[in-house]
């Protein structure tokens, strides 16, 4: 299942099947997020150095995902393994689900 923005770009192609989440940061701030496989080329930028600090996911570290566009719309963030994450660990996005759809 592909996500599209208002002008037709494929944003994400969504894991199968979907899985949203209820995730809240260290500032008690929530987010509902979807799990994707990839955001699509162009579509999104990573922001920053990869950090493990405050991450939802053991064995994962972090970047700020944001609009590829105008750079200033967070999306969510991209989680990278930490010392190769173990068998079968590959990257993924957490888009914010109220923010892409």
């Amino acid at each position: 299942h592909d996500e599209t923005r208002g002008n037709g770009a494929v944003l994400a192609e969504w894991r199968t099947p979907a899985r949203t989440l209820h995730l809240t940061n260290p500032h008690g701030v929530p987010f509902r997020v979807a799990l994707i496989n990839a955001t699509a080329h162009g579509a999104a930028r990573v922001h920053g150095e990869p950090t493990a600090a405050h991450s939802w996911f053991d064995g994962y570290a972090w970047q700020v995902v944001s609009c590829g566009t105008c750079g200033r719309q967070h999306l969510g963030w991209h989680f990278t393994p930490t010392d190769g994450g173990g068998r079968g660990a590959s990257p993924f996005d957490a888009l914010i689900v109220d923010t892409v759809v």
